[in-house]
């Protein structure tokens, strides 16, 4: 069947009211540095703060669609008013706000003429940001909300027992430690061995707050479809969707302040929340590697590099329908509850290659080989690009593979070479062929 979509009065489905996003962050860093005998100490902070802002009325105008469902054609049906599916929404508007600060220290220390080592250790505390108006909301199974008495079981607020401002728990165990070791032995004057070992916290994107506001009773969200003869109502659609009492919820439309006794009209989609025990995530990162110089400035380097992520980010919905029945959720009042969760893993192991030429006699030039794998639970753990909750709610290995970003083989080369400036020659030699530049 052919079928199209109409959207703000015009034949284009993807065409969406106009919209605007800011985005900004800014930090301040700070470092003190000592020299001690044959120790080099340093320690620091440095702050960041982030803020995002939406302002978009999307989806206020309506998006009607027309399937062909009612008479095999999207045109005829449309031209007979054979409405199949509705949806309209109070539009997004979301502010969220926040700093987050690091502290570190580390020790370099050349215990020998060859060898040094260095140590380090950072703190990196996630304090969840400020949501302007508490809009948005967290799912905790079997809480009743305080704040909206409407509100159906488990959906609750800022405010409500155990809820922050932020959507998440504070979290404060991310100490980080680093080391690393250089070392060059005497037998191979030219050769240098290196490694290290680190762990590093992945600071929290704001972009995944985008859909927190997207639900009621702050800016609900309705899809309305036709039943498989019944079409809807093109001149009055609310008039068949008893969830709001047959008639438009609209307006008002966001920014608006509900009251306690707001109505709730499930099921509904919660498309956006953070798990009460969400994490950062984390990633160990390891390499060594080998170094040997030649003469004529040339450099030659073998090394491994691997990591291992936790806590990685992930959809999963917490209300999935079961195999027999897609509709038949254990959570009657809602459709999907997307959540943020913070179990998800990722791996790469990678060997490295590469040779290196320093600028002699006009010739320098670069290559770097990379053969790696990258295995995940999900190549993009964040809502805000789209509906990319794990396909096996139960299993969260079942998803666990060669991930999207996997690129096993790269290999990046450059190289600079200028011609002789034929000093001793004529001018017009000189300025002929002298001094090229090949790149």
């Amino acid at each position: 069947m052919e079928g199209f979509s109409v959207s703000g009065g015009g034949f284009n489905g993807g065409w969406t009211e106009p919209s605007q996003e800011v985005r900004t962050t800014y930090g301040l860093c700070d470092n003190l540095t000592k020299t001690v005998g044959k120790h080099i100490i340093s320690a620091g902070v440095n702050l960041q703060h982030q803020f995002a802002e939406e302002l978009t009325q999307y989806p206020t105008t309506p998006i009607v669609g027309f399937n062909g469902q009612y008479t095999g054609n999207g045109l005829a049906d449309f031209l007979l008013g054979y409405m199949q599916s509705y949806t309209q929404g109070a539009g997004e508007i979301a502010s969220v706000s926040g700093w987050q600060p690091g502290f570190y220290g580390q020790d370099q220390y050349r215990m020998r003429p060859n060898l040094s080592i260095t140590a380090g250790l950072r703190w990196e505390p996630n304090l969840a940001p400020g949501v302007a108006g508490g809009r948005g909301a967290a799912y905790v199974p079997g809480q009743q909300s305080t704040l909206f008495a409407n509100a159906p079981l488990g959906l609750v607020f800022p405010g409500d027992k155990g809820i922050s401002k932020g959507l998440m728990p504070n979290t404060y165990g991310y100490w980080e430690p680093r080391v690393g070791v250089a070392w060059q032995t005497q037998a191979l004057p030219n050769t240098s061995f290196r490694a290290g070992f680190g762990l590093f916290a992945q600071p929290l994107q704001y972009s995944m707050y985008n859909h927190t506001a997207d639900i009621s009773p702050f800016s609900p969200t309705f899809g309305l479809f036709g039943g498989s003869n019944t079409p809807l109502s093109l001149s009055d659609p609310w008039s068949q969707n008893a969830g709001t009492n047959f008639q438009s919820p609209f307006p008002p439309f966001a920014p608006f302040k509900p009251p306690s006794d707001a109505p709730f009209s499930p099921p509904f989609t919660i498309p956006a929340v953070f798990a009460q025990n969400f994490h950062l995530g984390i990633t160990e990162s390891w390499n060594a590697s080998v170094e040997h110089g030649f003469e004529q400035n040339l450099a030659v380097r073998l090394a491994y590099v691997g990591s291992e992520s936790y806590h990685q980010s992930d959809i999963i919905d917490q209300n999935p329908g079961v195999f027999a029945n897609a509709d038949a959720r254990s959570n009657p009042n809602f459709f999907q509850i997307l959540t943020n969760f913070s179990n998800g893993t990722a791996s790469y192991n990678s060997l490295q290659a590469g040779v290196e030429k320093h600028l002699n006699k006009g010739l320098q030039f670069q290559s770097n080989f990379t053969w790696s794998k990258t295995l995940d639970t999900a190549t993009s753990g964040n809502i805000s690009f789209g509906n990319n909750a794990l396909p096996n709610p139960f299993n969260l290995g079942y998803n666990r593979g060669i991930s999207g970003e996997n690129v096993p083989f790269i290999w990046v080369s450059n190289l600079v070479y200028t011609s002789p400036g034929l000093s001793g020659r004529n001018q017009v030699l000189r300025q002929a062929l002298g001094g090229w530049e090949l790149s």
